[in-house]
């Protein structure tokens, strides 16, 4: 708390010659006056204990503009506050940053995102910002911004924009709310909290043992007779063995790839804002793919020198071409990374070890990706009924 010394009754002509950085009035404890040698400026304070039992100093004003009777009965008003439990000073703090505007808001929290978001995102969420946000909200005060406003708003874009797309304007509008609150520039509930049109649910495609190896046979007839490149039939048979997002395969270069420790470090993922890189090992078969594919100057496990890029990022053709040859009509490059989950699963591995492996949240990877495929869940459900079944006889069925 405030030291002792320098304390004596603060008077007009007392604060006019006071040359010492801090003095203490006698009458009002921890009200006082500092002094700036740099400036020359009185200024009168309350020191006391805020938030947390956090020392706080209030500037109350600068002396003569205020006189030492005024700024003793504000000291008075102050101590009142702290006794209730108040905390003036972070009060005028919260009331210095606060937003007028969400403008005002969206410029806060873009600045914000510069240092401390991946370029993806940066660019996502200035998109956004720019083209639908400010013209949407920007202009509105605070507490013009309701979920009666905002619930209006989202409600006459159906039909004129994408439902998911929508849902994924207002993501970001609830972000920023939320990015705000937490550091005191806007109060009360998040006005984008409204009731939303889901999109269709999550796809749960998984690939069954057959799929699989009809895959195969037809990645080798391609290799050997087909239209499709080397580079790409690799990347494709890369997905099949690793559970890795496009991105992050397109994205891998030969110097994160450490055949000798059997691990391949992918440091640009999704999710690297928590985890600075995947550790992916080297299983055998992945290890016999990376052992044959060719390695260029461009350091690029899939080059493609006609990408502004210098690697392969669109393979869908090609795709289309192997899963319609393979008698797959209806999947996508991510469901290899499912499938590669539902393998895991059967094999009886938990979703957090699952999780851990493929670089997801254990809550996300048991939600949108610990699935079975349909022979596994036969299996399953007919262990499960065959046990049930032999209690009819009063004992427990035989191994099947």
């Amino acid at each position: 708390m405030a030291p002792r010394k320098n304390k004596f009754k603060l008077t007009n002509a007392t604060i006019a010659k006071i040359e010492s950085a801090y003095n203490w009035d006698t009458e009002i404890a921890q009200f006082g006056v500092r002094y700036f040698a740099k400036t020359k400026k009185r200024t009168f304070i309350y020191r006391y204990r805020g938030h947390n039992n956090k020392q706080r100093e209030f500037r109350i004003g600068t002396f003569p503009a205020i006189d030492v009777a005024r700024a003793r009965q504000i000291a008075r008003e102050l101590m009142v506050k702290v006794a209730m439990g108040e905390d003036p000073q972070l009060e005028r703090n919260l009331k210095r940053h606060e937003a007028k505007t969400y403008n005002d808001l969206i410029d806060a929290y873009l600045v914000w995102v510069a240092s401390n978001r991946k370029e993806r995102s940066i660019k996502e969420v200035t998109r956004f910002c720019e083209k639908y946000l400010r013209p949407m909200f920007g202009k509105l005060t605070i507490e013009e911004l309701t979920k009666g406003a905002t619930q209006t708003k989202y409600d006459g874009l159906k039909g004129k924009m994408k439902n998911s797309y929508r849902n994924k304007l207002y993501e970001w509008a609830r972000t920023i709310w939320f990015w705000g609150h937490k550091r005191g520039r806007v109060e009360g509930e998040n006005p984008f909290l409204i009731a939303k049109e889901f999109s269709p649910k999550r796809r749960k495609r998984v690939l069954g043992p057959d799929e699989f190896h009809r895959l195969w046979q037809t990645i080798e007839r391609q290799r050997k007779h087909g239209s499709i490149g080397n580079i790409t039939l690799n990347a494709i048979e890369f997905f099949l063995l690793t559970p890795l997002r496009k991105t992050e395969v397109f994205r891998l270069r030969w110097h994160n790839v450490d055949l000798d420790k059997n691990m391949i470090r992918v440091v640009d993922h999704k999710t690297d804002h928590r985890d600075p890189e995947i550790e992916l090992f080297i299983t055998t078969p992945l290890r016999e793919l990376l052992e044959r594919m060719p390695r260029t100057r461009t350091g690029w496990l899939f080059p493609s020198p006609s990408s502004a890029s210098g690697h392969i990022g669109y393979i869908d053709h090609a795709w289309k071409t192997i899963r319609e040859e393979a008698g797959i009509p209806y999947c996508t490059i991510h469901d290899m990374r499912r499938s590669w989950n539902s393998i895991g699963a059967t094999q009886g591995n938990s979703p957090a070890a699952m999780a851990r492996v493929i670089g997801n949240s254990a809550k996300v990877n048991e939600e949108n990706y610990y699935l079975l495929h349909q022979q596994a869940k036969h299996d399953i459900s007919e262990k499960v009924a065959l046990e049930i079944s032999s209690y009819k006889h009063g004992g427990r069925s035989v191994e099947h």
